[in-house]
């Protein structure tokens, strides 16, 4: 079957790259000829209004919108951030569609394409202000094509209430039925999309759980990019940097004597003068993130792929959970493995040598694995 998979930006967010290449690769291996669609925001020169302040008043334009154009890097300076996570796009995830910035775009690409089916999936696709116009998530695109197969993949809210508003809410209530499958990664969505949607659906694991972990670690022997040495070995994969994980951090340090490294730039830019320093801004491979993980003695992470990840390559871990992005997706990730206990905050006191059973977690995960990969195959036949 042709399939079309409609999944966040592929930027620069290791979860997000590698859970778009993982899910293409079991549909690959299934025997679907599956391309990633590469829906992506709007930019400014597509609005015609915005177009003309622009070309008339950059200055101006950018204070209507209360943007400092210092803090935004410009296409040009995106380029060299994004070089080594373009480079795993460019020559990992393929077959892909050109980018397509609007629903215009979007709708003439596929009445020009001959996909018989669509998965929407994973990662937080169903979370309105996380995807580029969460309509097309639902497929408004081929609503009315009663012979289009529609399946969602994993994919997640984000977080525990629904951030939809009326509007998006009638949307979901008139496109979600019109699916084969939906399938979610967290509990709280069943529920939600229950009460809210009047759908069912049903939770499967993370599409990077799909994937044995030995593919992993070819990705890593065979980068395309160089890689350099871990410079530690307590990961700390920390998406969103603040007091509370930096205390955790340097708790675990005190007590462990790991030393700590990261995988992330060296700089952002954040003001007037840094883009001398735009070399230091650049994102490490996609293939260091994951030696990061092999290189470890031990995670601490506030990033769901972070969990996976370490699971992935049995790690002692612990999550601090950063409420703001969602704690219900760790929670139900955790609970499938009986590993709740690695969730802490400040106020915890762990035992850091606590260990894993890691025979009972990766057994869970073949079973857990095997149910989610026969569910979706199935659903394609």
């Amino acid at each position: 079957m042709r399939l079309g998979i409609l999944t966040q930006p592929l930027h620069t967010n290791y979860g997000g790259l590698i859970q778009a290449w993982a899910l293409q690769h079991v549909l690959m291996e299934m025997g679907h000829d599956t391309w990633i669609i590469q829906r992506e925001f709007k930019r400014l020169k597509d609005f015609p209004v915005c177009k003309r302040l622009m070309t008339s008043s950059k200055r101006f334009f950018l204070g209507l919108l209360n943007i400092d154009r210092n803090l935004r890097p410009s296409s040009t300076q995106l380029e060299v951030i994004r070089k080594n996570t373009s480079a795993f796009v460019e020559n990992r995830i393929h077959p892909k569609t050109p980018y397509i910035y609007t629903d215009i775009a979007l709708k003439r690409y596929i009445q020009n394409s001959s996909f018989e089916g669509y998965v929407v999936g994973s990662d937080q696709v169903w979370r309105p202000k996380y995807s580029p116009n969460i309509d097309n998530y639902f497929l408004d695109f081929v609503e009315n094509d009663i012979k289009i197969k529609r399946i969602s993949y994993a994919a997640s809210l984000g977080v525990d209430v629904w951030e939809f508003d009326e509007r998006d809410t009638k949307t979901v209530q008139r496109l979600a039925p019109k699916f084969n499958l939906i399938t979610v990664r967290e509990v709280s969505a069943i529920e939600l999309l229950r009460e809210k949607a009047g759908v069912d659906a049903k939770i499967v694991v993370d599409p990077t759980l799909l994937i044995k972990k030995e593919l992993y670690e070819d990705l890593v022997k065979n980068p395309t990019c160089p890689l350099r040495p871990s410079s530690g070995n307590l990961f700390c994969y920390v998406l969103d940097s603040n007091p509370i994980v930096n205390q955790v951090i340097e708790n675990c340090t005190k007590d462990t004597l790991f030393r700590p490294f990261y995988c992330n730039s060296n700089r952002k830019l954040r003001v007037k003068g840094d883009e001398k320093y735009l070399d230091e801004c650049v994102m490490p491979p996609v293939e260091q993130w994951i030696k990061s993980f092999i290189d470890a003695k031990m995670v601490i992470t506030d990033s769901f792929h972070g969990t996976v990840f370490s699971i992935i390559f049995n790690k002692p871990f612990w999550v601090v959970v950063n409420k703001e992005r969602g704690s219900s997706r760790f929670l139900s990730l955790l609970k499938i493995f009986d590993l709740e206990d690695r969730m802490i905050s400040l106020d915890s006191t762990p035992d850091w040598n606590t260990p894993i059973n890691w025979d009972k977690v990766n057994n869970r995960r073949e079973l857990f694995a095997n149910e989610s990969y026969s569910l979706l195959s199935e659903s394609l036949i």
